[in-house]
C-alpha cells in the first residue's frame, strides 16, 4: 500500500519524531511510505530526521498577505492532488495541522484515495491561537469538512474526545 504522510510544519519537535517513527514502522510492515511537509519551520530538522523514508518540503518561505495565502492553499491542493494521482497513493494521512487537513480534504475530493486525519493535542480550540481570524477560518473549514472524512486517528484519549 502506498501511504503519503502530510504534515504542516517541518521543524524540531515531537511531531517530526513521531512522524519518523510512524513512517519507519509502516515501511517495515511492507508499505511504501513518503512524507511531505507543507512548510519548513527551521532548517535544523534535517539533523533529527532519523528515518530512511524520504521527506520533502513544499515551501521554505511563508506566503505574505491573505490573498497570497489563499492562492497558495489552492495551488497546493492542486499540486497535492496531482502528486497523489501520479504516485498512485492509496492513503493520504494528514497527520498534523488544520491547513494540511483542509488541503488534503480538497485534494482528495472525488478520488479513490483514502483520507485519514490525525487528531493531535488535548487543548480546547478556543484560545488565542484559534481566535486569530486567519487560523479561525481554516479551523472552521476543517470543522465543516470533518463529517466527510472517513477516518481520524487520535494520539491521545483527550484528542479522541475532541468535538471534530
Amino acid at each position: 500500500m502506498k501511504i503519503l504522510i502530510f504534515v504542516q510544519d517541518v521543524g524540531l519537535g515531537g511531531v517530526l519524531r513521531q512522524t519518523s517513527l510512524l513512517a519507519d514502522g509502516l515501511g517495515r510492515k511492507g508499505h511504501e511510505v513518503s512524507v511531505l511537509g507543507l512548510a519548513e519551520r527551521d532548517r535544523n530538522w534535517r539533523y533529527v530526521w532519523n528515518s530512511g523514508v524520504e521527506l520533502s518540503v513544499l515551501y521554505t518561505k511563508p506566503s505574505s498577505g491573505a490573498p497570497g495565502r489563499a492562492a497558495r492553499l489552492i495551488r497546493t491542493a492542486l499540486a497535492l492532488r496531482s502528486r497523489v494521482k501520479k504516485e498512485k497513493v492509496d492513503v493520504l494521512y494528514a497527520l498534523q495541522g488544520d491547513v494540511v487537513k483542509f488541503i488534503s480534504w480538497l485534494a482528495t475530493r472525488g478520488t479513490e484515495v483514502r483520507l485519514v486525519w490525525g487528531r493531535r493535542g488535548s487543548g480546547n480550540r478556543t484560545g488565542p491561537y484559534y481566535s486569530h481570524w486567519k487560523r479561525s477560518v481554516v479551523f472552521r473549514l476543517c470543522d465543516w469538512a470533518s463529517g466527510s472524512v472517513p477516518l481520524a486517528i487520535a494520539n491521545s484519549e483527550a484528542g479522541a474526545r475532541q468535538e471534530r
